[in-house]
């Protein structure tokens, strides 16, 4: 805890939070870099969720970007152009823009998931220095029991930052404590997250051709919960303990050596430890018999990734040729071994009835190679494609590993009308890659931070149970499983973007289908010699996107700014397949019917008040994700209270069963 004040004190003497990725004409997604001038896009202010309680960002963006399926499970993260195994190690107060990537050649990455490419930005300081606070709290309730009792949420950030002619630096500091009340009977503490993140910037400009950056993200945290209750005879006592250390530091080099050629060289390790015990005793007082069990589990990761980007850009007339390189190495190792206990017996005399354990671990690296070409004309035209060259060593790869990828995109009205301020961009995006177990994101579990609604689950108890079996020792090359048999993961996405009145009104409409893979793990029951079984369900799936924004107001007195978005999306899975595949699939199955999903953001500022209503919905189901309102006291400080999940017309499957109600402030110098 001293340390932690310390860091914290430290960030109040100045600094900002976190690297930021550098403000240039491209977006940068992990391996290839897309023209923002015109790839279509989704993008959400970090300040607009800054009233919105979470730990998991996901849970968040679902009423903006696509409804119901934007799931934790169908979102990976790119932070400032390097993925991340979980953006939830940075606070919403680091975190300056999200953009969500509607292009094919973003989605290389995802394997052959349903995965969106959602691409972070995080904060830097504007001006010499500042400092910023940041707190809120307030009530949790349960909606699923009468009898669930009302808890605390509490969220709080401190921030400073430092920029000086050729240094700048910053901390950020932030505790969270999340809460999930436990229905009936006597809760003595209830299932709750305590999170620390604590985030690190320091930049170096020698001169005006070079940058030296470095950032480093730290999250120790820990879960609890601890009750018993007693109803008709029965009792139950239980424990749950889990604790995790995350690290991700990370390095950047950027130069400019000759004009228009750039170079970025970055690198990152991420190293992450959890530890969870469990213990489950129930009993029954008429037939006067106990059963006990207990659980440990241990799981380390360790992801190291170096990335080499060079660009060069020429320009004559209005013509612009980029060609681009990029060299991805990553390095992956794992371990895990979970164990459990059981006892049973007549009250107050257990006798063991067994224990079963199990050792997973494994390791493996891989090369991906990226040359590509970027060609545009003015604000009318823009043509990019590549080769990703994929290599593995691995004695079941192929040679040879060579899958394309191209975008298109042109503005019709600023080919008819070049000066005109409104905009009518075409999109079209295609690629192919192989399928393998890495860019499967198989690993990303040994990377994530647990939370209330999940944690390791990769050995479940099931698995460990059957018949007491020992299941010993399984080594392999991960991620090296490869599949001949398996035909290329492919996607492809059209779509069209309008913008008009100045910027004030926007629409946007995507198409986007690829074949989809799963892999899913199976216990197998004890005898059979083999510890796990590997599904690969296969299918096309479709998504269909719209929304509209619009802004009113002067921008000064008032203004009111609305979007509103609809998604379809449906799965055409392989008969052949078992169906405990369709649970991991995203959206719709074929042949049901379709449903739609969306939601309805509006932020609204007269004077100093401000305020906000959200709606998310999905099959004739509605739930208010975010209701807040704001007044700025002085132009520094901000007061709010704010409610999540606190009206709804259904059962609550879009979002969990709890509501918040909670105040706030935000205090800037």
């Amino acid at each position: 805890m001293k340390n932690i004040v310390l860091v914290f004190a430290l960030a109040l003497a100045g600094g900002n939070v976190a690297l930021g990725q550098r403000d240039s004409s491209y977006y940068d997604p992990g391996v290839v870099s897309l023209s923002k001038r015109f790839t279509q896009t989704i993008t959400i202010r970090g300040i607009d969720l800054e009233k919105m309680p979470f730990t998991h960002l996901s849970e968040v963006l679902g009423v903006w970007v696509y409804g119901a399926y934007s799931n934790r499970s169908a979102v990976s993260y790119v932070v400032d152009g390097l993925p991340v195994g979980d953006v939830n190690g940075y606070s919403i107060y680091d975190i300056d823009e999200i953009v969500l990537i509607q292009n094919a050649g973003a989605l290389l990455n995802t394997g052959g998931l349903q995965q969106e490419i959602v691409l972070i930005r995080t904060k830097r300081g504007k001006g010499p220095k500042g400092i910023n606070f940041a707190v809120q709290s307030g009530m949790v309730s349960d909606t699923g029991s009468s009898r669930g009792r009302v808890r605390w949420y509490h969220n709080f950030f401190a921030s400073g930052y430092r920029n000086f002619k050729h240094v700048s630096f910053g901390l950020s500091a932030n505790y969270q404590r999340d809460v999930w009340p436990l229905p009936g009977g006597t809760t003595v503490t209830p299932y709750n997250l305590q999170r620390w993140r604590l985030n690190g910037h320091f930049a170096w400009r020698p001169d005006a051709h070079n940058e030296i950056e470095a950032a480093v993200n730290f999250v120790p945290q820990r879960m609890e919960s601890n009750g018993d209750s007693l109803y008709k005879g029965y009792s139950y006592r239980g424990w749950n303990k889990g604790s995790q250390n995350y690290w991700l530091p990370r390095l950047r080099w950027h130069g400019e050596w000759l004009r228009g050629l750039s170079n970025d060289l970055e690198g990152r390790y991420l190293g992450s430890t959890y530890r969870e015990r469990d213990l489950s005793d129930a009993g029954d007082t008429i037939y006067n018999y106990r059963f006990k069990t207990m659980y440990f589990d241990t799981v380390h990761g360790e992801h190291v990734a170096v990335r080499e980007a060079l660009r060069y850009a020429l320009q004559a007339g209005g013509w612009r040729i980029s060609p681009a390189f990029n060299l991805l190495y990553e390095h992956l190792s794992y371990r895990q071994g979970a164990e459990r206990i059981d006892s049973s017996g007549p009250q107050g005399v257990y006798r063991s009835n067994g224990a079963s354990a199990a050792l997973l671990y494994g390791k493996g690296h891989w090369f991906t190679l990226v040359p590509a070409v970027d060609i545009s004309y003015r604000e009318v035209l823009d043509v990019q494609g590549g080769v990703e060259r994929y290599y593995q060593p691995h004695p079941d790869a192929k040679a040879k590993q060579y899958y394309p990828f191209v975008t298109a995109t042109v503005d019709v009205l600023k080919m008819v009308r070049p000066r005109c301020g409104g905009s009518m961009q075409v999109y079209g995006s295609y690629a192919k890659r192989r399928w393998t177990q890495e860019n499967n994101n198989y690993g990303q579990q040994y990377e994530s931070l647990a939370d209330l609604r999940g944690g390791t689950a990769f050995l479940v108890p099931g698995a460990l149970s059957a018949g007491n079996t020992i299941f010993g020792s399984i080594s392999n090359y991960f991620p090296n499983l490869y599949r001949p048999d398996l035909a290329d993961y492919w996607v492809w996405e059209v779509g069209i973007g309008a913008v008009a009145a100045g910027g004030r009104w926007k629409f946007n409409y995507n198409f986007e289908r690829r074949n989809i893979y799963k892999m899913v793990i199976i216990p197998l029951p004890a005898g059979t010699g083999v510890a796990y079984s590997v599904g690969y369900p296969n299918g096309p799936s479709a998504l269909h996107h719209f929304s509209v924004e619009a802004t009113a107001g002067s921008g000064v007195r008032w203004e009111w700014r609305s979007r509103l978005q609809v998604t379809l999306l449906r799965s055409n899975l392989d008969p052949t397949s078992l169906r405990i595949y369709e649970s991991a699939v995203t959206g719709d199955k074929y042949p049901d019917k379709l449903s739609w999903t969306g939601g309805w953001v509006n932020r609204v500022r007269v004077g100093r008040l401000e305020g906000g209503l959200d709606l998310l919905w999905h099959s004739g189901e509605w739930v208010t994700p975010n209701v807040f309102a704001g007044y700025w006291w002085v132009k520094a400080v901000e007061v709010f209270v704010e409610g999540r999940g606190m009206i709804r017309n259904t059962s609550p499957t879009l979002m969990d069963a709890r509501r918040y109600y909670t105040v706030g402030g935000k205090f800037t110098l």
